[in-house]
């Protein structure tokens, strides 16, 4: 009687009924009577005691639970005999995974702190990874219960995809240091499998692309092979076109180098007038960043240097337009005005406004816009952060932290710093809110879903409405389209005269050459 055993208890001595079975067969037992005989074993022990064995307090979601692994790799052995079985141990493989990962994604401790968040999820994924393959054998029902369970919470919203992205710049930046090429390779695997598992794979992408700009821009990868590890990856997971502009990134940082090299090798050594400088060289559609309408005077020092490498630029590249992107750059500037020399990593921006100084000891803040032409907002947050108390290079009257354009600002000739070298960090234009909320869907995805309508209507010619939701949702790899917004994409062709409906059946579409 089950009733008299443990679910544990029970499933050893099934294991041990159907071995002593399989030894009698093999000594008394004419080879005939086998598919019967275990016919009858298996009805008798299995088939009507599973689902009372499952539901049991000491059953499958006890062995879940308390990671009971031996008692789940014997269920299974033996459930296995009749796969109309394992249902039983998926249906309830699935909920227990969606309580777990539900019990990280909803607390506000991890989502205060993405990276924590984000590790909490990878060691979930790991252990479940772990657990499938040691007790399920890798099984194709309990993998797809553990993918469906963590898609089914993770999913639920775009925090984790931009999460994702946010630890992978972290770990590209510093995280990886120390760690040897497997281990390396072992996280970036790890990661990416994670990022198989979102729907919002374009928000990802997003924000990755941002965070690979600043990182090859500011040079902070701490390994290029890792870099190029997580772009082929991502490629065999998203397809060459989801990459192409994160790759033409990395081909245009060494196109620059190259041309770098030989802007160097001129008369003046890549130095004119005395200012060694870097220029990098970026395609307009492959990177995130855009330069701004607003003209900005550079400095003379500044100019010089522009002149000299649009003149060496053009020599090379007729019929090419170079637009600066100050608001990208980064200045070293060695300041003798205060007790002692030190070196200052400032934006350009506010290397601008410091060069100022060097002829007037006094400058309003509106002579300061006024003479670089810097938009307000920019030129306020560039200007304030170097009034601030560890970094205070200028200092005005007042408490207040806002500039007024009455407002004098002057050299803080008191300034003192333990560094030879001190980086000037800018005041955060977003709150930690922003940076935690849930990522909105990219407007680009409606371009996406009509390209998607109209290459398969263009091929098909005529098609009908859940044929062509179909078709879209298979060609929409990056995101998954609500049906609603594949209808209204719909309507839109019809009024723009893409499509249009069948006169007979509405809900046939008809392609409009």
């Amino acid at each position: 009687q089950v009733a008299e055993y443990s679910c544990p208890q029970f499933l050893r001595e099934v294991d041990r009924r159907l071995e002593d079975e399989q030894v009698r067969l093999a000594r008394y037992l004419d080879r005939s009577s086998e598919s019967e005989l275990r016919v009858v074993c298996q009805r008798e022990l299995l088939l009507n005691t599973a689902k009372q064995l499952v539901d049991m307090d000491s059953g499958c979601q006890a062995m879940f639970s308390l990671k009971k692994y031996d008692e789940l790799t014997l269920m299974y052995k033996l459930f296995r005999r009749e796969p109309t079985l394992l249902p039983h141990m998926t249906g309830l493989m699935e909920p227990y995974i969606e309580e777990r990962c539900t019990k990280i994604v909803s607390d506000q401790q991890m989502i205060d702190n993405p990276p924590q968040y984000v590790e909490q999820v990878l060691e979930l994924k790991t252990e479940l990874d772990d657990m499938v393959a040691q007790c399920f054998e890798n099984d194709s029902s309990f993998q797809k219960a553990r993918n469906k369970g963590l898609e089914e919470v993770l999913n639920k919203d775009t925090r984790c995809a931009k999460y994702l992205a946010v630890f992978c710049d972290l770990q590209l930046k510093k995280g990886l240091k120390g760690r040897n090429e497997e281990e390396m390779m072992q996280l970036v695997g790890l990661i990416v499998s994670l990022f198989a598992h979102l729907k919002d794979k374009d928000i990802f992408l997003d924000f990755y692309k941002k965070a690979l700009s600043r990182r090859l821009l500011n040079k902070l990868s701490v390994s290029n092979d890792a870099e190029d590890a997580f772009i082929t990856k991502l490629k065999v997971e998203c397809g060459q076109q989801a990459i192409q502009k994160l790759a033409s990134m990395f081909t245009d940082m060494t196109l620059s180098d190259q041309l770098q090299e030989e802007y160097n090798k001129k008369s003046h050594g890549g130095s004119p007038g005395g200012v060694v400088h870097e220029v990098r060289i970026l395609q307009t559609n492959a990177w995130p960043e855009k330069a701004d309408d607003a003209y900005v005077v550079p400095c003379e020092e500044m100019e010089v240097c522009v002149e000299a490498f649009e003149n060496f630029y053009h020599s090379k590249h007729s019929g090419r337009k170079l637009k600066w992107m100050y608001n990208m750059g980064q200045v070293e500037l060695t300041a003798h005005c205060f007790s002692r020399r030190h070196i200052l990593v400032v934006q350009a921006h506010q290397c601008l406004a410091l060069m100022l100084f060097n002829r007037r000891r006094e400058l309003t803040f509106g002579e300061i816009m006024e003479a670089t032409k810097m938009p307000r907002e920019e030129c306020h947050r560039q200007v304030l952060s170097m009034t601030v108390s560890k970094q205070r290079l200028l200092s005005y009257a007042g408490e207040e932290k806002k500039l007024e354009d009455s407002t004098k600002l002057s050299v803080n000739e008191s300034f003192t710093n333990d560094k030879i070298k001190v980086v000037v960090s800018l005041i955060k234009e977003k709150e930690k809110a922003a940076e935690t909320a849930v990522a909105e869907a990219p407007l680009e995805r409606k371009h996406v879903v009509d390209a998607a309508i109209v290459r398969i209507m263009k091929s098909r010619k005529k098609l009908e409405h859940n044929q062509l939701l179909d078709e879209v949702f298979r060609q929409c790899t990056l995101f998954k389209p609500q049906p609603s917004q594949i209808k209204v994409q719909i309507e839109h062709l019809i009024d723009r005269e893409f499509l249009k409906r069948d006169g007979e059946k509405r809900s046939v579409y008809i392609y409009l050459p």
